[in-house]
């Protein structure tokens, strides 16, 4: 049972959010999980180790460099370039309207616009945006109990509630469908499992 005060597991859930919004975006590092993982339970600590049991297999015998670029590599095969189009494309709107640049990525815009929290506009309902913008609402409720602000917290928390349901989750949960039918990485496989977790599992 974790003894961290409610501000603290917001932060620590928002720095998992953007770990894992660069896992997506290919920056890496692949290898390295965020400090914290550990002290996750339930389903999120199930994906947390299941995804460390893979990178420590892949590291036997291997540099961490070249488990770094095969794990690079595979996401590219998946999320951006393959023979025949792209497995798993990363963008909410091709999931939710079959077409980049639809409604849902003009809908995430205005939010992104209006908050104005430094994400970037113009790949609104990109994965990666989408985890990065999350972990910025979590670090405003945060905030918000640090300042012994309610509105703040409340702000953060209904928006991101708003976000997540209306924007997010329905989309990302038939992108985890196909993935499983298409991955074959154990990473990815892993990585894909943690999104929902710590979207939307209790802090």
């Amino acid at each position: 049972m974790s003894t961290m005060n409610r501000k603290d597991l917001l932060r620590q859930r928002a720095d998992h959010l953007q770990w894992l919004a660069d896992v997506f975006a290919l920056m890496g590092p692949f290898c390295d999980l965020p400090e914290g993982h550990t002290q996750t339970e339930g389903r999120l600590g199930t994906q947390w180790q299941a995804l460390k049991t893979s990178i420590e297999n892949r590291l036997e015998g291997r540099t961490r460099d070249l488990v770094e670029t095969q794990i690079a590599t595979e996401g590219t095969s998946y999320f951006e370039v393959q023979q025949g189009g792209v497995p798993l494309p990363l963008y909410g709107s091709w999931w939710l309207e079959g077409k980049l640049q639809g409604d849902t990525t003009h809908r995430v815009m205005e939010i992104l616009r209006n908050e104005d929290l430094g994400t970037t506009v113009e790949t609104a309902d990109y994965l990666p945006t989408e985890l990065e913008f999350i972990s910025l609402l979590f670090q405003m409720e945060a905030e918000g109990h640090a300042r012994e602000d309610a509105d703040l917290a409340q702000k953060g928390q209904d928006l991101r509630q708003e976000v997540l349901n209306d924007l997010v989750v329905p989309w990302v949960r038939r992108f985890k469908e196909k993935a499983d039918s298409v991955i074959g990485s154990d990473y990815w496989k892993h990585a894909i499992g943690l999104i929902e977790p710590l979207l939307l599992d209790d802090v």
